[in-house]
């Protein structure tokens, strides 16, 4: 596909080396994993990913390339920077038409232009973890090679070691906690593999990107054959994690796989896909320990299932009797919810011919008991409607608020501005701290005093719960907080991120969700003041209410999907609502009757 001599003199500067014990022996072998990946990209109708563009920029720069260009691409090969020089360089080359490497200079010129003013490092091991990529690709190449050339035993890929045949080789990176499982497809087809089964989009020998699956690893498994546990997975070729679970024998429970599978096909959070695994593993325990098929299960099975959530763990596994007058183990909300997982995994099966989702929902008249109706109950009030049969009252909880001096001592503990600007935006405008950790610089309009929430995958897993984009209004206040962050803190880094690892490795970082905790956990400890980022939105909202904002108004900015919901959380009543409401009224004033 490639020349590997353009014809050019001598190099002005020295290229990109490959290091000693790197992923790739020569340049040929890269020609091919770049052939591949562009034949993957050009199949699907997309650019190249991230690996294949770092190998691209590999094979440029070990070619003779000007110094700064050659140079601009070794940085983007370390760290995944795309430097404003080195775009300037790959749009004269992808126009020029006497520069003999054009076509790829203008496949990289695509690569970064869809980048857009993202340039920044990838990630934090960008170079090693797209190394370690490598390493496994060159081991399949090598090993499609001996398949196709009747040698499917390979005669030095493999570590040459006594005992049974190696299945699969693994290398975990101590830095980013991930587990490379390298198989061939063959191995893959095979059934007698079990961890081989978490597709989750990979596909097997039906796709993807040739049987190749990584695990992130979440927790330590003493040994094969332990305990059923939640499992993260990583999607190839996205930025996309989801969650499955692990049997006994470490292999997928085939049917909660499926059903974690078609959620994350669907867009469903991760943050519910994994609430939905540890629910489902729950209840697969209990299935396991009383001998019970899920496909089969009765409604007074169910029941026993309830009883024994409340049980505290070694309750649940038999090794202590549990007296009549112990006190449930978890709340009822927790119980709630997972039923309601249960419930939905059940009417995803009944598509499948599984009868038991049928049972555990009931039909019923809408508003039969009085209450809210909605605004078209006239038309539909005669239609029957859905209901879970196995259900548990959960008591209402009140959301938890902070007072204003309250907020103003946790401000005032804040060491930086980045963190007071963090909070004060949280207070102020009532969004959600993913929302404040994937807002971009471009999201911020301080003359009309506003930002924009947009939903998008973010590198740092920060989230928007809303689909639909929204803006808020903020206060001068807070904006005027963001110019001296920026001006004091933030200063000339190379980020779209508003916010940023600024005092701890690694600097210019998307900050993420345990960067906000920790800050959490600080602050509590300095002020005394137990709180959660999250009582902000409650406090906003709430204020917004007792000032009289309309509902719907607050329900918008909040970005909820029904103003039903907003009712549903924040509409509560308490003594000191309801006393100034009364005073309001001139309730205490009157003098009709003298005590």
């Amino acid at each position: 596909m490639y020349e590997t001599d353009n014809g050019v003199g001598p190099p002005v500067g020295p290229g990109y080396r490959l290091p000693v014990d790197g992923p790739l022996p020569d340049l040929p072998l890269y020609e091919r994993l770049i052939a591949d990946g562009i034949a993957e990209a050009d199949s699907r109708g997309t650019l190249i990913d991230h690996v294949t563009a770092r190998r691209l920029a590999i094979w440029l720069a070990a070619r003779p390339q000007e110094r700064d260009f050659a140079h601009g691409l070794v940085h983007f090969v370390n760290t995944g920077a795309i430097h404003p020089f080195l775009k300037a360089e790959l749009r004269k080359h992808a126009r020029s038409g006497s520069y003999p490497d054009q076509p790829q200079a203008a496949r990289l010129l695509k690569y970064a232009l869809n980048r857009g003013t993202d340039l920044g490092p990838i990630g934090e091991n960008f170079a090693a973890a797209c190394d370690q990529i490598d390493r496994a690709d060159v081991i399949l190449a090598r090993f499609h090679d001996r398949v196709r050339h009747g040698r499917v035993h390979p005669e030095q890929s493999w570590p040459d070691i006594d005992g049974p045949r190696i299945l699969a080789l693994a290398r975990r990176d101590p830095d980013s906690q991930m587990v490379s499982l390298v198989l061939d497809a063959t191995i893959i087809c095979s059934s007698h593999v079990g961890v081989v089964h978490v597709r989750h989009g990979v596909g097997g020998c039906r796709g993807g990107r040739r049987g190749r699956a990584y695990l992130l690893l979440v927790q330590h498994v003493g040994q094969a054959g332990g305990a059923m546990h939640v499992q993260r997975v990583a999607v190839p070729g996205t930025r996309v994690e989801s969650w499955t679970v692990l049997g006994d024998d470490d292999a997928p429970v085939e049917p909660v796989e499926r059903y974690l599978a078609y959620l994350t096909a669907i867009g469903r959070s991760p943050n519910t896909v994994k609430a939905y695994a540890h629910d489902l593993k729950d209840y697969w325990v209990f299935l396991r320990g009383r001998g019970l098929d899920w496909r089969q299960v009765r409604l007074e099975d169910l029941g026993e299932y309830v009883a024994w959530l409340r049980l505290p763990a070694p309750g649940r596994a038999g090794q202590v009797a549990v007296l009549p007058s112990a006190g449930p183990a978890v709340a009822a909300s927790t119980v709630s919810r997972k039923l309601s997982a249960l419930a939905a995994f059940y009417q995803h099966q009944v598509r499948n011919g599984v009868p038991v989702g049928a049972s555990l929902t009931r039909w019923q008249l809408p508003g039969r008991r009085g209450g809210w109706k909605p605004f078209l109950h006239h038309i539909s009030k005669s239609t029957p409607q859905p209901a879970r049969t196995l259900t548990v009252k959960v008591p209402k909880k009140l959301p938890r608020i902070l007072t204003a001096a309250e907020m103003q001592a946790i401000v005032d503990a804040c060491d930086h501005l980045r963190d007071r600007f963090l909070l004060a935006l949280l207070w102020d405008s009532g969004i959600r701290v993913g929302e404040a950790l994937g807002l971009r610089h471009e999201d911020i309009c301080p003359a009309e005093r506003e930002i924009t929430i947009v939903p998008r995958v973010n590198d740092n897993g920060a989230r928007s719960k809303s689909r639909d984009a929204r803006t808020v209004p903020v206060s001068a206040q807070v904006i005027r907080l963001w110019g001296d962050y920026l001006h004091e803190e933030y200063g000339d880094l190379d980020s779209d991120y508003v916010f940023v690892n600024l005092f701890a490795a690694p600097r210019g970082r998307a900050m993420g969700y345990p960067a906000v905790y920790d800050l959490v956990r600080r602050l509590r400890e300095r002020t005394g003041i137990d709180f959660d980022p999250h009582w902000c939105r409650h406090s906003a909202a709430t204020r917004m209410l007792r000032d009289g904002v309309p509902v719907e108004v607050v329900s918008k900015l909040l970005g909820h999907a029904s103003v039903m919901t907003t009712l549903s959380v924040y509409g509560h009543l308490t003594a000191e609502d309801a006393r100034r409401a009364l005073q309001k009224a001139g309730w205490f004033t009157g003098g009709e009757v003298t005590w």
